[in-house]
């Protein structure tokens, strides 16, 4: 059941809005960072870039049933 609508714009405008590995960087992202969680993941914007830089694992997580509500990067 959809309790409210996210008001998500379409996933592809949605990745014109960001550059998630240089937020993720200037935010201290990097190998020394084991896991992760991403709380709203949405599309996974900031998620799969992070899962690309951390040394462990990133949880991306969203209450949203359209996006993977629980997935593991």
């Amino acid at each position: 059941m959809k309790v409210e609508e996210s008001g998500m714009p379409d996933e592809q405008l949605w990745e014109t809005f960001f550059q998630p590995e240089d937020i993720l960087r200037k935010m201290g992202v990097s190998k020394k960072v084991e896991d992760a969680a991403d709380f709203g993941s949405g599309y996974g914007t900031f998620t799969l870039p992070a899962a690309k830089i951390v040394s462990g694992t990133v949880y991306g997580i969203d209450l949203e049933p359209d996006f993977d509500s629980l997935s593991e990067y």
